[in-house]
């Protein structure tokens, strides 16, 4: 069905979002470097719109869909088009949300990079957020943009502060992805800063100072439309309890115990930061 020659795998998570996902067509359409699959992973949402996408789409790129009967969250679906790319025999992978986009040379630079060196797991680019409000008719409005985001230097006991990094800004190798244990469906967010521990802990994470992905935020969006990061606080909050409480409890003889080691620093400094912050804000208060 596909040539046996493409490095790359596209893995693209959505459901019931026509607009977005057509966005990220145009994204992957527009990719100087043509070497890859993009695979659909339609986590249980209507099968009519994105067939109607991959059909207007097939001529440009080669396109692969999974329909899920059901709705099974971003990590899982995840990994749905991850085992595509394992079983397919891909060297790379990177997810691709169906409301980010890409600069042009995404593809081509991240690739040459992480070929150039064979032991590493990943690759990170620096990346924009565009902010944006979806009208009631599907109108996409870009409201403002930041300045380029870093990664920065990729060491353990600064990704275990927090995520560093998103997943439109990551290309990884399908093997490392196969070897550190795949995303955990059991978050329903955070799932790609445990990831991205993993990685990290397992290998190298090389850095592109180009500035070559976009993430795109909406504050007013609700129910499908929402961007995960302003419509789930609450829920990012309980999931990094869970997470720092995991590798926490790790006994010393287990692979990620040295993660709870460092997850459970890092949050003993977030704590005395916030504590000094405070004391700081009431002596300016009450002076």
């Amino acid at each position: 069905m596909f040539p046996e020659n493409i490095s790359t795998i596209v893995v693209t998570r959505t459901r019931n979002r026509e607009h977005f996902l057509r966005r990220a067509a145009l994204s992957l359409a527009e990719q100087t470097d043509k070497n890859f699959i993009w695979c659909i992973v339609n986590d249980g949402g209507d099968i009519s719109s994105v067939e109607e996408i991959k059909l207007s789409f097939d001529t440009k790129m080669h396109i692969h869909v999974e329909h899920l009967e059901a709705n099974v969250g971003m990590e899982a679906a995840g990994n749905v088009g991850l085992e595509f790319a394992y079983q397919y025999g891909a060297e790379f992978a990177v997810l691709h949300d169906d409301d980010d986009s890409w600069n042009e040379n995404f593809l081509a630079e991240m690739v040459q990079l992480l070929s150039s060196d064979q032991t590493a797991f990943g690759v990170v680019c620096d990346w924009l957020e565009i902010y944006e409000k979806l009208d009631k008719n599907g109108r996409i409005r870009e409201t403002k943009r930041s300045k380029p985001f870093s990664a920065g230097e990729l060491r353990l006991p600064l990704l275990a502060v927090r995520n560093r990094f998103p997943p439109i800004a990551f290309l990884f190798r399908v093997r490392a992805w196969k070897d550190v244990g795949r995303f955990d469906p059991t978050y329903p967010v955070l799932g790609d800063w445990d990831f991205n521990l993993r990685m990290l802990f397992g290998g190298e994470i090389l850095v592109c100072k180009q500035t070559l992905s976009h993430q795109h935020i909406r504050d007013t969006s609700i129910g499908d439309q929402a961007n995960s990061i302003r419509s789930k606080l609450h829920l990012h909050r309980q999931m990094k309890t869970r997470l720092v409480n995991h590798y926490a409890r790790l006994g010393s003889a287990q692979k990620y115990s040295q993660l709870g080691v460092l997850l459970a620093m890092a949050d003993q400094l977030e704590d005395v930061f916030k504590r000094q912050s405070l004391k700081e804000r009431l002596k300016r208060l009450f002076k």
